[in-house]
């Protein structure tokens, strides 16, 4: 709960609603990176090649990106995962890197760290798991820091829960679908409207 006057409070209503519709607004207004030459944090100041990417993230559903080193990609996703984690809840953010302190650095330090420097209004009521490999939030959004030789493993997990669920229930798969479909529209607000929860798996190496 945050105390403040009516106008303020309207202010930050107009934002919020900015902040929804438009990533790259998001991220230029109020948006952090680390700055590994001043050894600080500073304004996030998108180069047209980075807004151009992250149209191109934000408009496909699947993207592959070749890159060089220090280009400010990895930030550039970091920056796009927090936005979903926000504003499409409950969005569910898979950060891989080759080792597992990578991993954690990419989720307990840089996401973490952008969070932190959003304004207070700006941020969730409550994480209700705070750890080196999970953060989840009381939005139902959650990110994971996993090492790359985890993610075989986690999907082959998953893949497997859903051909149990589909042969355990009536229908099989479509079936399965359908009652997932109806938990999500009893607990998510947004896909009651027509709104998938988000996911996004980011694959860092630099």
């Amino acid at each position: 709960m945050i105390e403040c006057s009516r106008q303020a409070a309207m202010h930050y209503q107009t934002e919020i609603h900015k902040c929804r519709k438009s990533v790259e607004y998001f991220l230029t207004k109020y948006g952090q990176i680390h700055d590994a030459t001043t050894g600080g944090w500073v304004a996030f100041d998108l180069w047209p090649a980075q807004q151009e990417a992250l149209h191109t993230i934000a408009g496909h559903r699947l993207s592959v990106i070749l890159k060089a080193r220090q280009l400010g990609l990895t930030w550039l996703v970091l920056g796009y995962a927090l936005w979903l984690m926000l504003f499409c809840p409950a969005a569910t953010v898979l950060l891989f890197s080759r080792r597992d302190e990578e991993a954690v650095d990419l989720l307990t330090v840089r996401l973490r760290g952008m969070y932190v420097r959003l304004p207070a209004w700006l941020q969730v009521q409550a994480f209700v798991t705070d750890n080196d490999h999970e953060w989840a939030w009381s939005n139902g959004s959650r990110g994971l820091g996993l090492p790359h030789d985890r993610r075989r493993q986690l999907y082959r997990h998953a893949r497997r829960r859903r051909r149990s669920r589909s042969r355990a229930r009536p229908g099989g798969a479509d079936g399965q679908r359908q009652t997932d479909d109806r938990r999500r529209r009893a607990h998510d607000p947004g896909f009651a409207r027509g709104q998938e929860p988000a996911a996004l798996a980011v694959n860092a190496r630099d």
